[in-house]
């Protein structure tokens, strides 16, 4: 469980830098979180 937590902390850290970096229109950021939830699921399996 602490290495599922810890990955959840460096995938959330991963999206709030690309947010950070780019100027996103609301499109490209429900982008980014729907694939970031994908990439989690995908993870969790």
């Amino acid at each position: 469980i602490s290495e599922i937590r810890q990955e959840v902390v460096s995938l959330t850290m991963s999206v709030a830098e690309k947010v950070i970096s780019k100027n996103l229109s609301n499109d490209d950021n429900k982008e980014l979180i729907e694939q970031s939830l994908k990439d989690l699921r995908e993870y969790e399996a």
